[in-house]
């Protein structure tokens, strides 16, 4: 379906159909499998948020093992690290050192003290390490859908500077320093504790976890085996170095088969490794490991009555190292993928999946997680089953049934933004099956190759849909395409499917240059093989108008849009969902191209065509309320628009609760509009409300609560209070600054707006700097045609004129009309401002006779185009009005001044700025005074 771009913050969806998996599902008829498949997609996510200082616990922190050793002397490095000085601790040590368990008990130690955070958070990779902090700003009631993870993670990380007293986060198996720096607090009095095999140097205090002592050793094996045979157990510990991984293993197995200590090391001395083993296969392994673990499986093995042990392991070897969730085995179970040899596809019910877990753990070849909803298996364990089904032949088939249990996933995950930590979870297993068996792809399985390709191009089309992790779907969709090509062909469905979606990370990524060939290719090479009408084919237009759009090529955008919705009702008929999001689309390009006339009716058919086929109060409807809303803001019937806004409002209110983000913004919108209505002092409480709620609920440096800033200084601003309006739009650029980046487009604003008012304030010398910044900055980023470049060119040459510096404003204003008028259209709202502007500085540099038709023509196309009593219109009549007065045309003038206040005072009220302005210069023209100037706002 393809889904339309509100216009209110939130990203357009640029959905393309990706053909089902060519392998044939697994458990289709299983009813028991798809309960199992349901409830894992379907099974709730975290509980919300709750309050600092509720003693909250985000992930999974590990259970003991058995015959656990504290290690007390690490865990007093770490307690004395909580008393002051560095924030962050990094555990170091080599793979099975035990690393993870000693980070643990110190967690499972702050729980119990009572701290107000405890996160556990995986951090193998960037993307694990983004979609933890996510769930962390979840549970801190600072996180929103749809904006970047990577801001997120800044959030928390703020958060933790700023009020970080008694909260801890471990960052568990780092593997990506790089990823992992820019989020570590650098300051405050939160704890962070990294464990990582490898070398982190710069980030922080290292505390290493060396081996076993011998006697450390010994006690632990004593422990594990009740056996009393000191000099047996320190044999043994000698032989696997005294890494506390491989005597897990070993006492596992001691303990199973009640051995004496020497009969375990000449079994252990005796194992054909490279009978069980790919020789080469990776980097080596710490001495005795893999011995250990394959004696402890065998062991597993010989006392497992249902033979399911060893297919169980195995699977969990292929999923992701962060954990198996136990609904995911059970329909593995049902599906048949545990069956022992001679049995295959045999199914095992929930039980006996339970049972070999539970003899898999009392092995110690896997944990359970704490809340017993995931099982998680060492990195070594899980790479010693990958090479003994590598060696004996059997991991293509191991892969080929994980990824059909996997795409019995997709097919039934639906929309993921309903579940983001589900969604998220099953990434992540992809992501896993896809690196473990990516030599597949080239192999002799095409069959293989065909399916991991297609669940790859599900995870692109997932990120897309959540919208919030723009480079890990960039990454991941540039090898997709080069494998798509290489291994399907340039032709093949799914390849310009994985095209498209790339095409959609590059837009949400910002890179917009790299979105319009691809998606021009696409849709050339939809029509050819698919044909004009193919769904598929209408998809890939709609995608092509959208991202036209968004690359500032508005003309275009309104043609293929044209085109696109024409395709829809003829194909799928006027009621059809895609239909309607497609005239939803195509009236948001009219506003854009400034063609409200247009845009105005196709929006009233919208939202009247939503409400019955999907009912009020539907996202989809309520978006729609607001845009038309909005339609009519720009058309100035600022009434009616107030009514949809308050309406829209109320529905989210009742839905969604008065704290929800939709709630704020709608609250927001409502306020602007009060604005245009001159409705000052009512914007100004409201946008005050706004501020104080979105502070309350997302944290005062939220992004929203930045906007939200913005929004009350505009409206200061308007109600004249200029210096409390100019403290808070300094803030906002601050934190948009600190939290976004120097390039976000909040940022960018931010800036834009500042320089406005330090502009109106008298402060031009303050604001030429920000402007001049702002257009090098989306010159750099959007090129030199986008409309938010153009709209800064022209600010800045107002600016120019403010200063007194009119000479350097027209050589800026004459190419910017060309290029706007080239651009966007001789009718767009931005090339018919410029094109005032223009005569607005001729005006001031004494060339009226230049001046006078470019404000006659302003004048005729706002009549025209915004109708004869809208405000921007009424503006127009008074510049019109001042140069004909200058030109010594007064009575030319007094007659369009007088026509000007009369339409300002109907449209806008008696007291409302621009309409005092109004009267003030008439009556200094009909009395021969010295005039006021008045100014419009612009880009």
């Amino acid at each position: 379906m393809e889904l339309v771009n509100t216009g209110r913050g939130r990203a357009g969806t640029y959905a393309l159909t990706i053909a089902g998996p060519l392998a044939v599902q697994v458990g289709d008829n299983n009813t028991q499998y798809n309960y199992y498949i349901s409830q894992y997609v379907h099974q709730e996510g975290t509980a919300g948020p709750r309050a600092a200082g509720a003693g909250m616990v985000v992930g999974d922190v590990p259970l003991p093992p058995a015959a656990f050793q504290p290690r007390a002397g690490l865990l007093q490095e770490l307690r004395e690290a909580g008393s002051g000085g560095a924030v962050v601790r990094v555990v170091t040590g080599m793979r099975g050192a035990g690393k993870t368990h000693v980070a643990a008990a110190y967690a499972r130690s702050r729980i119990d003290a009572g701290w107000r955070l405890v996160a556990w958070l995986s951090a193998g990779d960037a993307s694990e390490v983004l979609t933890g902090l996510a769930k962390v700003a979840d549970q801190l009631g600072i996180g929103e859908a749809g904006i970047p993870l990577e801001d997120t993670a800044r959030l928390v990380r703020h958060h933790l500077e700023v009020n970080g007293g008694q909260c801890l986060v471990v960052f568990d198996d780092m593997t990506d320093q790089a990823g992992l720096r820019p989020f570590l607090p650098a300051a405050g009095q939160s704890q962070v504790v990294i464990t990582t095999a490898s070398q982190a140097p710069g980030l922080g205090p290292v505390v290493p976890v060396d081996v076993f002592t011998e006697a450390e050793a010994v006690t632990f094996l004593a422990g594990r085996t009740r056996r009393a045979d000191d000099g047996g157990a320190l044999a043994v510990a000698r032989e696997l170095g005294s890494l506390p991984l491989a005597l897990a293993q070993a006492g596992a197995v001691i303990a199973a088969q009640q051995l004496p200590y020497e009969v375990y090391l000449e079994r252990l001395r005796s194992l054909p490794l490279r009978e069980y083993l790919t020789p080469g296969y990776g980097e080596p392994y710490p001495h005795g490991v893999a011995e250990a673990v394959l004696l402890s499986l065998d062991t597993v093995m010989a006392a497992d009555e249902a033979g399911l042990c060893r297919g169980v392991l195995e699977v969990v070897s292929l999923l992701s190292a962060a954990g198996a969730p136990r609904l995911l085995l059970y329909a593995a179970g049902e599906a048949g993928l545990f069956a022992p040899p001679g049995a295959e596809g045999s199914p095992a019910g929930a039980r006996s999946v339970d049972e070999a877990l539970g003899l898999l753990a009392g092995g110690s070849l896997l944990a359970f997680s704490g809340n017993g909803s995931s099982v998680i298996a060492h990195r070594l364990v899980m790479r010693v089953a990958r090479e003994r089904c590598a060696q004996q032949g059997t991991l293509h088939d191991l892969g080929m049934r994980v990824c059909d249990l996997l795409a019995g996933v997709t097919e039934t995950m639906g929309d993921p933004r309903s579940n983001r930590e589900v969604a998220r979870d099953a990434i992540g297993q992809v992501t896993a099956v896809r690196e473990y068996l990516d030599g597949c792809l080239d192999g002799d399985d095409p069959e293989l190759a065909k399916i991991l390709l297609y669940l790859r191009n599900w995870v692109l089309t997932c990120l897309n849909d959540l919208g919030d992790s723009f480079a890990q779907a960039v990454e991941l969709g540039e090898s997709l395409v080069a494998d798509c090509e290489r291994v399907l062909g340039a032709d093949h469905v799914d390849t310009l499917a994985a095209r498209g979606n790339l095409a959609n990370a590059y837009l949400d990524a910002g890179r917009v240059a790299e979105v319009v060939p691809i998606l021009e290719g696409t849709l050339a090479d939809f029509e050819r093989l698919l044909g004009p009408d193919h769904p598929d084919t209408l998809t890939a237009r709609g995608n092509l108008a959208l991202a036209y759009r968004d690359a500032g090529r508005i003309v275009e955008a309104v043609l293929v849009q044209e085109q696109a919705l024409a395709d829809r009702e003829r194909v799928l008929g006027a009621d059809h969902v895609d239909t309607l999001a497609a005239r939803g689309n195509l009236a948001n390009a009219y506003l854009d191209a400034g063609q409200i006339a247009e845009a105005v009716p196709l929006l009233e058919r919208a939202l009247a065509d939503f409400e019955r086929v999907m009912g009020a109060g539907h996202s989809f409807t309520e978006d729609y309320r607001a845009r038309l809303a909005f339609a009519y803001q720009r058309a100035g019937r600022v009434t009616e628009a107030i009514a949809l806004y308050g309406r829209a409002l109320a529905v989210f209110e009742r839905l969604l609760g008065d704290d929800h983000p939709d709630t704020l913004a709608a609250r927001a919108d409502l306020a602007l509009a009060y604005r245009d209505a001159g409705r000052s002092a009512e914007a100004v409480l409201l946008l005050e409300q706004a501020l104080a709620d979105s502070a309350r609920v997302l944290g005062a440096d939220h992004p929203n609560t930045a906007l939200s800033r913005c929004g009350l200084a505009l409206a200061y601003q308007d109600a004249g209070r200029l210096a409390e309006a100019i403290l808070h739009l300094e803030r906002a650029l601050v934190d948009f600054e600190r939290v976004l980046g120097a390039d976000h487009p909040h940022t960018l604003s931010s800036r834009s707006s500042l320089a406005g008012a330090y502009q109106e304030s008298g402060r031009a010398t303050e604001a030429i700097p920000l402007l001049e910044r702002t257009l090098a900055d989306r010159e750099r980023l959007l090129g030199g045609d986008h409309p938010d470049t153009l709209a800064s060119g022209n600010n800045l040459a107002s600016a120019y004129q403010f200063a007194g510096r009119a000479a350097e404003g027209i050589p800026l204003l004459e190419p910017a009309l060309a290029d706007s008028e080239r651009v966007l259209g001789a009718d767009h709202p931005q090339t018919v401002t410029c094109r005032g502007n223009l005569a607005l500085a001729y005006h001031y540099a004494g060339r009226l006779a230049e001046a006078i038709p470019l404000l006659e023509r302003t004048l005729a196309d706002r009549e025209r185009l915004l109708g004869g009593d809208h405000p921007h219109t009424a503006s127009s009549r008074g510049y019109l009005a001042y140069a004909y007065q200058d030109a010594g045309r007064a009575a030319e003038a007094i007659p369009l001044l007088e026509r000007a206040l009369a339409d300002f005072e109907h449209v806008l009220g008696a007291d409302h700025p621009y309409t005092r302005s109004t009267r003030d210069n008439l009556n200094a023209i009909t009395n021969r005074r010295t005039r006021r100037w008045y100014w419009l706002r612009r880009g």
